[in-house]
């Protein structure tokens, strides 16, 4: 059985469906722009947020919603002035001038993110543990 979503999934999904659908090449177009990439591999990554909507872990299939995860931190997250402005007026039909309204969309959007990454990355509950006798490397 995966396990259920949490608030912070259900949040990411609230702010994911606030965006555009891709059926607004323009606006992706300008995300890829502004991300020094090509519109197909934002798509491509993007896309597969669908897959994790309803739950955060695919059963049987290894995949979980770290991986959605990661392109929304790396597509949204950042000093974009340029995609703030473009998040104010897809959002919220505001002009350039308003771009605040659009870093802050993104901030909670990457934020979201990197909380439900925190969430749901498995961790080896040892590893804290192993550093009770840590030494720092030896100088070479």
């Amino acid at each position: 059985m995966s396990p259920v979503a949490n608030a912070d999934h259900q949040r990411l999904y609230h702010l994911f469906s606030m965006l555009p659908g891709p059926d607004n090449r323009y606006f992706w177009e300008q995300v890829a722009e502004i991300n020094d990439t090509s519109v197909g591999y934002v798509y491509e990554k993007m896309s597969s947020g669908a897959y994790f909507a309803k739950q955060p872990v695919l059963p049987n299939q290894g995949w979980d919603v770290t991986y959605f995860c990661t392109y929304v931190i790396m597509f949204f997250g950042g000093d974009k002035p340029e995609l703030w402005d473009l998040l104010a007026l897809e959002l919220a039909a505001l002009g350039s001038d308003h771009g605040h309204f659009g870093a802050l969309f993104a901030r909670d959007f990457v934020e979201t993110a990197w909380r439900v990454t925190a969430h749901y990355t498995r961790v080896d509950p040892e590893r804290p543990g192993s550093w009770f006798d840590a030494r720092p490397p030896a100088k070479t």
